[in-house]
């Protein structure tokens, strides 16, 4: 062949038989001394590996004329029979012609020049050139046909194979009120330049090496799988599609056979210690269940393992077992936010690390368990992939065993979740079932569109919560960091930023109730600007001191007095005596215990037992040696009250870590954001679950964020200012 140029660019559109090498030429005729069966059969495999369309476009550009005529008329016969048209080939030929040169437009080739080398090859070395097939037709990449109905899928068919063999599968259509059979996979993207390119339909696909070790691990010896995988199924370029798609994902997951869960290859030798754990802890448990079930694991696709007895006792399960615990519940799977709906909706799940497999159940039932019942566990290893695991766990039993929750409350509680597109922290929840949505019957609580920038996502997404919700929830997911960013609106949730854990309760309570009961009162900005949001309510006091920004290893259990804990223990409790001199008495001790912890146990719930609760905070500030006994020795507590240091710095933890203690001008003590500022203003805003920190700014507000203040979060506020007859003010929120 005859070539003017070639060269090499990023795949960003397919005009040719190749996505990533575009060549121009003039001619497209064989090579001298070419053996005439060598080209025929090129001709025809590369002819049979072209879409009905590309295949008039293919032989366009053949010489000679006689081949083009052929071939041409091949694909107009057969784009005619499939597309229903009734129009004569030979008149579709002649027409189509008509818009094309006679040498033929300016295509890529050099998929064609490769395949006439490859067959003149195989020739050469007796080899039926069909039997290179496969070789052949990678030059070509994969390319998705358009879905053809509103609840179509793709299915990914795997063909049998051994481990070392090449994956070889095809995709086909299906549709899902058709009841198809399918498993589907849910499995951590992974490094997505990592890549391995596999034989799909009889052409390149190009996947990452984590979607191949998936499956090749499902994949059977004799039998062909069916598999759906969304990142095969889906045309991820399509926007369009995608945002179909992701309408159906409740279908899609609901429908499948079972969810076969693949953690990777990383670190495998440690199922034989993880999972036995796992088993044990769920047997230890589970005979006080009324259908008992003993958990059990596989080594291999063939065996069952029945594991050792359960321990009695957690804490006497040896440290190198909780090790091995930890690097399990840190696999990337358990971080990735997908996974989520995968198996909330799933009627079964399998989990697959390396060759070995325990049921779904027995790992959400384990997490449970540790999370619910053992906080010096928590405290004391690296678990925190156990919260993630809890809380799958308990989503996918919420209509058996729990009240449903707003889709609100499902972004808050899966906001450390892991995405690659900042997107898909909204509408990777769209599937699941909430208070306000229904996808099941496709009421969505948002229409998925990924043409929206991230800032506009979240607007829409803001003003539909606060068209939904009878309270400002919504104000407590806002999250600056150390600084605002001037060019966002500062009260629309930035869902990609996640610095700490909300003050709100999880739950109303009445109990708790900054806002005094008073609704929600919106009015329209006085600006005209509809990005800005007017919420009337109360100057309460102005922000006078802080501290630096708390961390979690401010609250790190003192066993011993740790070098790289002591400065930062003595530095705290500096700051917090030149803050709250108060802290001598018994209310002002008081005061300081339930701000550290603004309100809550280590569970995240609103205190129930106040006594505990401080006996826990005396027991922690004892272990700080550095306090001198005027701190609490006015303290007088039960001594049926068995103190638990573990529970109170989790709680002080949860709710200190990324913000900072403040004091008001009128001696309150308060716990607020990172980004707020001396001079700041706490006020009250009418339907609000907490106080918020507001900065004045050229007759605007900017929002700060949540707060919790020692001695108003029942009401008082309000209740004093309804004394006092003074008018609301309405805050207008830039």
């Amino acid at each position: 062949m005859q070539f003017l140029h070639h060269f090499r660019k990023p795949p960003n559109s397919f005009t040719g038989l190749m996505s990533n090498l575009r060549w121009t030429y003039t001619t497209a005729k064989p090579a001298p001394n070419l053996d005439s069966l060598a080209l025929s059969t090129a001709l025809e495999i590369q002819f049979e590996t072209q879409s009905l369309i590309r295949r008039r476009r293919f032989a366009t550009a053949l010489q000679p004329p006689s081949e083009r005529s052929l071939y041409l008329k091949r694909a107009n016969t057969e784009y005619a029979v499939q597309s229903g048209t009734n129009e004569n080939p030979i008149a579709l030929e002649l027409r189509y012609a008509r818009n094309i040169s006679t040498t033929g437009p300016a295509i890529e080739a050099k998929a064609l020049e490769i395949a006439l080398v490859d067959a003149r090859h195989s020739l050469e070395q007796g080899v039926s050139p069909h039997a290179e097939t496969a070789q052949i037709s990678l030059t070509q990449s994969f390319q998705y046909q358009r879905l053809i109905a509103s609840d179509s899928i793709r299915i990914l068919e795997i063909s049998p194979g051994v481990s070392e063999s090449p994956i070889d599968c095809n995709l086909q259509q299906v549709k899902l009120s058709d009841q198809p059979f399918y498993n589907a996979l849910s499995y951590h993207w992974g490094n997505e330049r990592a890549t391995v390119e596999i034989r799909c339909s009889g052409m390149t696909l190009v996947i990452t090496k984590t979607l191949h070790d998936a499956i090749v691990r499902i994949r059977h010896p004799k039998e062909t799988r069916v598999l759906w995988a969304d990142a095969i199924c889906i045309n991820q370029e399509n926007v369009e599609e995608r945002n179909g798609q992701v309408q159906l994902m409740s279908q899609i997951y609901k429908q499948a056979a079972k969810v076969l869960i693949w953690v990777g290859n990383q670190h495998t030798h440690l199922t034989d210690t993880a999972f036995p754990l796992i088993c044990q802890i769920v047997n230890s448990f589970n005979p006080k269940l009324r259908d008992f079930k003993t958990a059990t694991y596989r080594k291999s696709a063939e065996t069952s393992v029945f594991p050792a007895e359960p321990y009695s006792e957690l804490r006497n399960v040896p440290d190198e077992s909780w090790a091995a615990l930890c690097v399990f519940f840190n696999l990337p799977w358990f971080w990735r936010l997908w996974v989520i709906q995968e198996i909330a909706l799933a009627s079964s799940a399998e989990l697959m690390w390396g060759g070995a497999s325990i049921d779904w159940r027995w790992v959400g039932l384990a997490s449970a368990l540790i999370r619910t019942n053992e906080v010096q566990i928590l405290r004391r290893n690296d678990l925190d992939g156990v919260y993630n695991a809890y809380l799958m766990h308990r989503i996918s039993l919420r209509e058996d065993y729990f009240g449903p929750v707003s889709f609100l409350r499902m972004l808050e509680l899966t906001r450390q979740f892991e995405v690659t597109n900042p997107k898909d922290r909204i509408f990777g929840m769209l599937a699941l079932p909430t208070t306000d949505s229904n996808p099941q019957n496709g009421a969505l609580f948002l229409q998925p569109n990924y043409t929206l920038s991230d800032s506009e996502l979240y607007r829409i997404l803001a003003e539909r919560v606060l068209e939904k919700d009878k309270t400002l929830r919504l104000l407590c997911s806002v999250q600056h960091g150390p600084e605002l960013d001037e060019n966002l609106p500062s009260w629309v949730p930035q869902w990609h930023k996640v610095f700490n854990h909300h003050l709100a309760p999880s739950d109303p309570d009445t109990h708790h109730t900054p806002a005094g009961g008073r609704q929600i009162h919106r009015s329209a900005p006085r600006s005209g600007d509809p990005h800005h949001l007017v919420l009337r309510g109360l100057e309460f006091d102005i922000v006078e001191d802080q501290t630096d920004t708390l961390s979690n290893s401010h609250f790190y259990r003192i066993l011993d007095d740790a070098t790289e804990y002591k400065s930062k223990r003595e530095a705290l409790v500096n700051e917090i005596q030149a803050l709250w001199p108060s802290y001598k008495s018994a209310e002002g001790l008081k005061a300081l215990c339930w701000t550290l912890t603004a309100g809550k146990d280590w569970y995240g719930l609103l205190v129930e037992n106040d006594a505990g609760h401080f006996r826990d905070f005396v027991a922690f500030l004892q272990g700080w040696n550095t306090l001198s006994e005027d701190w609490y020795s006015g303290v007088c507590w039960s001594t049926q009250d068995i103190p638990n240091v573990d529970r109170f710095c989790e709680a002080a933890a949860n709710a200190c870590t990324g913000r900072r203690l403040f004091r008001t001008a009128n001696k309150f003590l308060g716990l607020g954001p990172q980004a707020m500022r001396t001079g700041d203003q706490v006020c009250i805003l009418f339907g609000g679950l907490v106080p918020f920190v507001l900065r004045p700014e050229r007759g605007y507000w900017r929002f700060i964020g949540e707060c919790y203040v020692y001695g108003i979060m029942q009401g008082q506020a309000v209740e004093a200012w309804q004394k006092e007859a003074t008018p609301a003010t309405d805050f207008e929120l830039r």
